[in-house]
């Protein structure tokens, strides 16, 4: 419980139907748009450095009408927004450095592997596990694993919703303060 801990979250393209088919058509993917990141003290919590970045989808760099409904993210949004992957990665692995281990919950990890292989890029800078806390989330809190949502895991701890859903950086932050809230409560 010492040292610091990383909690991260993406969003990813997708169109209507594509959870539903799990990216099958051969033109989808589920490319790295937007990640959010915070990185807190690992006996509390609490939020010590943030991190946020949008990147344009390789194979897919236009948004669909659906990915924008769902998180807001317009096009517009990504391109004045939108740093290169590749620095994008140089910087989350620069912002994860302090951290002993790197989580979400959820697969995020797979998205920004699958992102790294479409671009060609080198996966070797994270070579640290991630760590999905979905499954512990969903056993703490007695629900299906399946509806434990990142951005509504506060309000299944208890809690206030302040951050904004689908969101990298609010998803981030929901995480943290679940948590947060969970291990005041003696249940984490």
């Amino acid at each position: 419980m010492d040292g610091e801990i990383v909690l991260f979250d993406t969003e990813f393209t997708a169109w209507e139907g594509s959870a539903q088919r799990s990216w099958s058509e051969p033109w989808e993917h589920r490319e790295l748009v937007d990640i959010g990141a915070v990185r807190v003290q690992a006996a509390t919590f609490t939020i010590v450095a943030e991190f946020h970045r949008m990147t344009v989808p390789y194979v897919n760099p236009n948004l669909s009408d659906y990915f924008t409904a769902v998180t807001g993210i317009t096009q517009q949004d990504l391109e004045a927004k939108a740093v290169p992957l590749a620095d994008l990665l140089a910087d989350f692995h620069t912002f994860c450095e302090p951290a002993r281990m790197i989580a979400s919950n959820g697969w995020d990890d797979k998205v920004l592997y699958e992102t790294i292989g479409l671009n060609g890029l080198d996966t070797a800078p994270f070579t640290r596990p991630f760590l999905n806390l979905r499954l512990p989330i969903a056993e703490i809190l007695q629900m299906n694993k399946a509806d434990t949502t990142t951005s509504k895991l506060p309000i299944f701890a208890g809690l206030e919703p302040q951050e904004k859903a689908h969101n990298g950086l609010d998803d981030a932050k929901a995480l943290a303060r679940a948590l947060a809230k969970l291990r005041s409560d003696g249940r984490l």
